[in-house]
């Protein structure tokens, strides 16, 4: 008897070897396709935002920028205000009174948009977190994150109604993707069933109120405590008054804090398990922030454990694929190059309407098409580039929400005892026929 219970503690603290299976989850022709769609929607947005609206000033006689001392030496197109913001805050100002009138002193360019600034700072600095994983330096992995936050809050403080629209939409569409590939991977793992897109996004459509409003509430309850915070600090300003108010009401100020701390910490350590708790239990959005609470502040050791197993299963799949991308790209343009003539400068024809690909910048800047037709071409190219590119960004987003399907499955059993075979089921979800009532798996 003893033996038993000590095989089952040993086969208990294995379990966490199921994460494995995120990688084969995770390239599921589905949940791929659901995370491509994703992607396609978010660049939709931003770029019909950055056309209809350019206020990000800019400098195109700059040429390199320090990236605030982490990244010393890497090549911009153009050095942006999130460039200067991130180097030194207090010369924003004055670089954009001597370059915001475009045509006068920045010479003739001007301003681009959010998402493009964005995009590109993003770009940058994950490719440097990635060359600094693979020389195992955690320091400048940690600085490259922490200074895309730094572009999030300046995207927020320099420019508050386009990050408002723009946040809100992505958030929406990532939520209600997020929520049809939870659901995908919950079958797959609980029942090896597999479903198909109509399916998953049929789901997603029935639960978006508790996909998208779930983490709204978690948000919007910070912001009401630490507005009630910020109204004390206002009432300080009156005179005499003001610092008696503050010094009677820090008690009730610190208890607010520590009421905005704990939703911080498990809106960011619990917001990953919020998905995989409506899929697997197809509950509303206040179940599943209770859940995904519960198991964060019950169990917090094996959410670390897990989370880390799953970073770094991540980070070797994402290299893998990546690597593979890279190949597919290097081998076509290599073939493609023995066929196409150079002239007489020595430039080839290909070498105008695509750049040679790199590990680490797939869709390098091009010489510059000669004429029209190349023009088009190169556009085309890029296009293509852009494509494949999205389908590596749609097996992040997919591996993303798989790992914390499983890890969600993995801690419910811990902490509750449910066994990761008990998902809720829909009656024609998996075999074709009408979807009408519904039923619980046991």
């Amino acid at each position: 008897m003893t033996d038993d219970i000590q095989l089952r503690e040993v086969l208990s603290s294995l379990e966490f070897t199921r994460l494995v299976q995120c990688f084969r989850m995770a390239v599921g022709p589905t949940k791929l396709v659901l995370g491509f769609l994703a992607v396609s929607a978010i660049f939709f947005v931003g770029w019909t935002m950055d056309v209809c609206t350019t206020t990000v000033v800019i400098n195109p006689d700059a040429q390199s920028i320090a990236g605030g001392g982490v990244c010393t030496g890497e090549v911009f197109a153009d050095a942006t205000e999130l460039d200067v913001y991130i180097a030194s805050p207090d010369r924003l100002p004055a670089y954009i009174d001597r370059y915001a009138l475009g045509s006068d002193e920045g010479g003739g360019k001007g301003r681009q948009g959010v998402f493009s600034t964005l995009w590109d700072f993003a770009s940058a600095r994950f490719n440097f977190a990635v060359v600094s994983l693979l020389r195992l330096d955690v320091l400048k992995v940690s600085a490259s994150a922490w200074l895309c936050v730094k572009a999030l809050c300046w995207a927020v403080k320099f420019h508050f109604v386009y990050s408002f629209i723009f946040f809100v939409l992505s958030g929406a569409i990532i939520c209600f993707t997020g929520g049809a590939v939870c659901r995908c991977a919950a079958l797959e793992y609980a029942s090896g069933d597999k479903l198909g897109i109509r399916q998953a996004l049929r789901f997603s459509v029935g639960k978006a109120g508790g996909l998208v409003v779930a983490p709204l509430i978690l948000i919007g309850m910070m912001l009401a405590l630490a507005v009630m915070v910020y109204l004390l600090g206002l009432a300080g300003n009156i005179p005499f008054v003001g610092e008696l108010v503050i010094g009677v009401g820090l008690g009730a100020a610190l208890l607010l804090g520590a009421l905005i701390t704990l939703i911080l910490v498990g809106l960011v350590a619990g917001i990953g398990l919020i998905f995989p708790a409506i899929a697997y239990e197809g509950s509303d959005g206040f179940d599943a922030i209770s859940r995904s609470f519960t198991y964060v502040f019950s169990e917090p050791w094996w959410m670390v454990f897990y989370g880390l197993v799953a970073a770094g299963l991540g980070t070797v799949s994402y290299l893998i694929i990546r690597f593979f991308v890279f190949m597919v790209l290097i081998v076509t343009y290599s073939l493609l190059e023995l066929g196409v003539f150079h002239d007489s400068a020595g430039v080839s024809k290909l070498g105008r309407i695509w750049a040679r690909p790199e590990f680490l910048n797939l869709l390098a800047s091009a010489h510059g098409p000669a004429n029209f037709s190349e023009g088009i071409s190169s556009f085309l190219i890029h296009l293509t580039v852009l494509v494949v590119i999205g389908m590596l960004t749609a097996f992040v987003i997919s591996f993303y929400f798989c790992a914390n399907t499983i890890i969600y499955s993995l801690v419910r059993k811990k902490a509750d005892g449910v066994a990761v075979s008990n998902v809720y089921t829909l009656l024609g979800e998996i075999c074709p026929g009408p979807v009408g009532e519904e039923q619980d798996a046991g």
